[in-house]
């Protein structure tokens, strides 16, 4: 499964590598019309993140990165402070993702993030971690 396209902004807007991404969401002039891209239908896979024209009107169109699980995973710390460690675990229909030390002792319950799916899951930790300067 695939993050939402509300997540997808937030990414973008919080500074996730937005570039050679295997999919995005495509909001056209209108900012209504929602699709999806694969890079590859892309004319320069996306060396411009913002297309300047989509071949009838002069309005941009919007591309929004939707990062794959192991995507998303590579922009992940694998540790925090050199103790706790990154763990993407599933519970019956739910994922979490939460760093924890070698005990299994969570490190703040503040940034475990519980979503059915684990794209998700990985995506709000990341912003989590991005809005408490723990990411890039």
């Amino acid at each position: 499964e695939m993050i939402t396209l509300e997540t997808a902004k937030k990414l973008k807007e919080a500074g996730f590598p937005q570039k050679n991404k295997e999919y995005y969401y495509y909001q056209s002039y209108n900012n209504k019309d929602i699709a999806w891209l694969s890079h590859h239908s892309l004319q320069d896979k996306c060396d411009a993140i913002e297309v300047y024209r989509d071949g009838l009107y002069d309005e941009p169109i919007k591309l929004y990165a939707v990062p794959t699980l192991e995507e998303l995973l590579a922009e992940m710390p694998d540790t925090i402070g050199n103790i706790y460690k990154f763990h993407l675990i599933k519970l019956s229909d739910k994922y979490i993702t939460t760093y924890l030390d070698k005990n299994f002792n969570a490190w703040k319950f503040e940034y475990e993030s519980q979503r059915t799916d684990p794209s998700e899951a990985v995506a709000n930790l990341w912003l989590k971690l991005k809005q408490e300067g723990l990411v890039k």
